[in-house]
């Protein structure tokens, strides 16, 4: 091969090969523009659809993305319209035979794009994956929503910058084997790597307590420990202004 085939070529298999080497996660890209489902992670997944239960009195029924990830999902209304016999639920587009198909089917391509690339970009950015983030994202609303481990690691930091004086060593160790333990329940029991504060729910510390005692088989006492740490920690959240829906805890 001469050296300027090379040149030609090396910039392609760097493209070929830089989805591998991001993630092996990433099962699918189906082009053009992931036209019906985009999956990452094997978890998170996205469906453009025609909701034809809010049709109007003239027939338009309204375009969605469904945005899932695990066991949950979140709906995305896209503001379009369109009859329902001109929806192509394998491609995701308007036909032809309605007169606004193509710019309809325009605004669509730029729903894809969009969520392609904040996919990409959290990706890359090794950031917690969170559908109602993504959705604000789509939408163009700025989202300041901090996550559980978001709040543990502020915590855990400003404690440590008390090291000797406030806190002492052992102290600051449980702190951090209580976020280690938060990070092996999220992933345990909702297959997920973080959550919103905001999502978080009286249940949630249900299930938390139960998998200290039947998962990592802890006894009273550090069982005691930890949900006093977690408290601890939503209460601090609370108080900044982040949270107001589980006080008091």
């Amino acid at each position: 091969m001469s050296y300027k085939g090379f040149l030609i070529l090396a910039p392609a298999a760097v493209l070929l090969i830089l989805p591998i080497l991001v993630t092996k996660s990433v099962t699918c890209f189906n082009l053009p523009w992931l036209s019906k489902t985009i999956s990452m992670d094997s978890k998170l997944k996205s469906l453009f659809w025609l909701n034809k239960s809010k049709a109007n009195k003239k027939g338009m029924a309204p375009i969605y993305i469904r945005l899932i990830k695990g066991k949950r999902k979140i709906e995305v209304s896209t503001g379009l319209f369109t009859p329902s016999k001109y929806w192509n639920t394998r491609k995701s587009k308007v036909l032809d035979g309605f007169d606004l198909a193509n710019q309809i089917n325009q605004s669509l391509d730029a729903y894809k794009k969009r969520l392609a690339q904040i996919q990409t970009l959290v990706l890359l950015q090794d950031e917690y994956i969170d559908l109602k983030k993504i959705k604000n994202h789509l939408l163009g609303i700025s989202s300041n929503d901090k996550t559980l481990l978001e709040a543990i690691q502020y915590h855990n930091e400003m404690i440590a910058s008390q090291a000797g004086k406030s806190f002492s060593m052992n102290t600051i160790k449980n702190y951090h084997f209580f976020k280690l333990k938060i990070e092996r329940f999220l992933s345990s029991e909702h297959g997920i790597s973080d959550i919103l504060l905001v999502e978080i729910t009286h249940m949630f510390l249900e299930q938390f307590i139960n998998f200290m005692i039947v998962k990592d088989s802890n006894g009273p006492n550090t069982v005691a420990k930890n949900i006093t740490l977690f408290k601890k920690i939503i209460n601090m959240a609370a108080k900044s202004g982040e949270i107001d829906h589980l006080k008091p805890v």
